[in-house]
């Protein structure tokens, strides 16, 4: 048999549609390169003020989009209070888009006037009251708030803040609000129940993830099973022990007795 041989009219074509290809691709690497950042897109805002991140963001709208470095843009972004992580992204329609995953807060630290002062994550970072109210615990008494882009530095309130990130529902539904006092001890106070209203819990100074779980152990044992019985006091400072004030309730009572005596569980 013969040895075949290709047409040179075929190798011309596809000669020919290679250097189109290539002129084709250039054209588009030549038109990105000058593409104008002709818009800001914000995505993930909720909390954080889309203008305010654009204000942070300082694009120079002037610029050829792929002369923006987006490493720069991510970095200025994370400094707003309410932005935990940040990506930029350059799109071919000539966007800059600015996506932001807000942080979570965990708690609401208020003045010494009860008034709201600044949310709190789990991080120990805060964040000033936005649009939204968040159903997260009140807490008194911690006055040295840190700065922009810092935590807090007390352990006490760092440990609480931690521990309040990775509590679950039952835990949550037993907190009311926490009292930071000049001693640096923590109090709880919980949700009301029954007749007597809210505990008093003492905390201690860290700890507090196993020291939740055994409050909301304790009150799903004893508190809830027992509409009978005053707690006036729960501490819950000495290892692996609940130590309670308690007396049984009467017709009059509605607050919890003064001296009642204390027991151990």
């Amino acid at each position: 048999m013969g040895k075949k041989t290709r047409q040179p009219g075929v190798k011309r074509y596809l000669i020919a549609g290679t250097a189109i290809m290539g002129l084709l691709l250039l054209l588009v690497w030549l038109g990105s390169v000058f593409i104008p950042c002709n818009h800001i897109q914000v995505v993930g805002a909720e909390q954080a003020d889309e203008a305010d991140i654009r204000g942070m963001a300082r694009v120079d709208t002037t610029q050829a989009l792929y002369d923006i470095d987006p490493a720069i843009i991510e970095d200025r972004v994370r400094r707003h209070p309410w932005v935990i992580k940040t990506s930029v992204t350059r799109l071919p329609t000539g966007a800059l888009r600015i996506r932001i995953w807000e942080r979570t807060p965990v708690a609401l630290l208020l003045d010494g006037q009860g008034r709201p002062r600044v949310y709190a994550d789990a991080e120990g970072y805060v964040m000033p009251p936005a649009g939204a109210a968040f159903d997260v615990p009140l807490l008194r008494g911690a006055d040295v708030i840190p700065g922009p882009a810092e935590p807090f530095r007390n352990a006490t309130v760092r440990d609480l803040l931690a521990a309040l990130g990775g509590a679950g529902e039952e835990v949550q539904a037993v907190i009311s609000e926490f009292n930071l006092d000049g001693e640096g001890e923590l109090r709880l106070r919980t949700a009301p129940v029954h007749r007597q209203g809210s505990l008093t819990v003492r905390m201690g100074r860290l700890g507090f993830a196993e020291k939740l779980e055994r409050l909301a152990l304790f009150w799903r044992q004893a508190v809830l099973t027992q509409p009978d019985k005053l707690f006036s006091l729960v501490d819950l400072r000495f290892d692996g022990q609940v130590v309670t004030n308690e007396k049984l309730l009467t017709s009059t009572d509605s607050q919890p007795a003064a001296d009642p005596g204390e027991r151990s569980r």
